[in-house]
């Protein structure tokens, strides 16, 4: 069974502007996958449409060989959690409240069950924002904020993770400990696929790249293959430079 896949998937906005195009690939294993590209280059729709929150505008999407499109939002909600790159705002919940919003697929009344409570504390621990469980959400900063949101997804013990730019509001040390985390989700036997422009930490903990450039995927390999110095300086327009370890993970920098 493929946990996902694409064949000849395209979207265009209502303008008709051709946001993806011809996208094929296919993921049958648990796995760390970055989606990597230049701004504009459809990183955040590929990983809407894998969320089911955008209708392909050709080809198909394939989760647990099924068409996205056929499930109920319940159940696909039960294999696949999504945590956004934009914070929501006026948010009128507790961080607690916050991660058991990722109990509703599961929920059967009005009250949170023993499992929901335990799942919800399991997370927030993960998440590293335990201690912060009583406080509101609103009043947290954006990195805290994020790792609520992500919470909120661990709490739906999805098959499937997405996150996008989950490390833009986090400092080195906490973004650091992110990349453990999904190393750790990923261990559990959940696919993990993260959009980032963090190329340096996407090729050090990465296990597969999916590099974008003008709504095409122009690279689908592991990162010393996808984050070579001398396809990055075409796609991103600006010198590259790394090297590789023996294990085969890269270091980059770039610039002139």
């Amino acid at each position: 069974m493929k946990l996902i896949e694409l064949r000849e998937a395209g979207f265009r906005y209502t303008s008709n502007a051709e946001a993806l195009n011809g996208i094929t690939l296919e993921v049958q294993a648990p796995q760390i996958i970055a989606i990597a590209g230049p701004n504009g280059s459809g990183k955040s729709t590929l990983l809407d449409l894998i969320a089911g929150l955008r209708r392909l505008s050709s080809g198909k999407c394939l989760v647990l060989d099924l068409d996205a499109a056929a499930y109920s939002r319940r159940d696909f909600c039960r294999i696949v959690a999504h945590v956004p790159q934009r914070m929501p705002e006026g948010v009128p919940f507790t961080v607690e409240e916050v991660a058991l919003t990722g109990r509703t697929p599961f929920g059967h009344g009005l009250y949170d069950s023993t499992e929901d409570l335990a799942a919800a504390t399991s997370a927030l621990a993960r998440a590293g924002i335990e201690h912060l469980r009583q406080r509101p959400y609103a009043s947290l900063s954006g990195g805290e904020q994020q790792r609520a949101l992500l919470a909120a997804a661990l709490c739906q013990q999805p098959q499937i993770l997405l996150l996008d730019e989950p490390g833009a509001h986090l400092d080195p040390r906490n973004e650091a400990s992110l990349w453990t985390l999904l190393r750790e989700v990923r261990d559990t036997g959940c696919l993990v696929i993260v959009v980032t422009h963090h190329l340096a930490l996407a090729a050090r903990h990465a296990d597969r790249v999916w590099l974008l450039d003008r709504g095409r995927l122009v690279m689908d390999a592991e990162p010393a293959v996808a984050l070579a110095p001398s396809k990055l300086s075409q796609v991103f327009d600006v010198p590259f430079f790394g090297y590789s370890e023996t294990n085969g993970r890269v270091f980059l920098s770039y610039g002139n």
